[in-house]
């Protein structure tokens, strides 16, 4: 899923220039997502790079609210968030892009309105309808990371 967000954010020039040099993205030996320096490493080879910034959204009104107020021609965002399975499976990791008016992920992409971005508890709801209930118990977004 982190392969799927990146590629998500890259513009065209930069989706060129990865076709271009025709490096695989890394895979994980055991089969599951790769991590983020996996991932700098293969972004740095096309001057690239995942950049953290967590801390910019922590603040008064919630991390939720707050990734929804960035501004589209500056946003670039991978999200991690720790996902915790209904099922009683355990928690999985998950990857997901932010451009600053679509939270792309698979299978469902949401493109919040005005609206949806207004108050803290609409912006729960956003998030809520990429993660719902009846698939995940709790979700969590536990890193911010800008695409650069």
């Amino acid at each position: 899923c982190l392969k799927r967000a990146l590629l998500t954010l890259l513009a065209p020039k930069e989706m060129k220039r990865v076709h271009d040099l025709s490096l695989p993205f890394p895979s994980s030996p055991d089969g599951g997502d790769v991590t983020i320096l996996q991932g700098n490493t293969w972004l740095m080879e096309h001057g690239l790079m995942l950049n953290p910034v967590t801390d910019r959204y922590i603040k008064k009104g919630g991390i939720l609210y707050h990734l929804l107020q960035s501004k589209p021609l500056q946003c670039r965002l991978v999200i991690k968030v720790e996902l915790t399975m209904r099922d009683g499976s355990g928690v999985a990791n998950h990857f997901f892009a932010y451009d600053g008016t679509t939270l792309h992920d698979a299978p469902h992409s949401i493109k919040p309105s005005r609206d949806d971005r207004s108050k803290k508890e609409n912006c729960l709801s956003i998030f809520q309808q990429l993660f719902p209930k009846e698939q995940f118990s709790d979700f969590e977004v536990t890193n911010v990371f800008e695409l650069v």
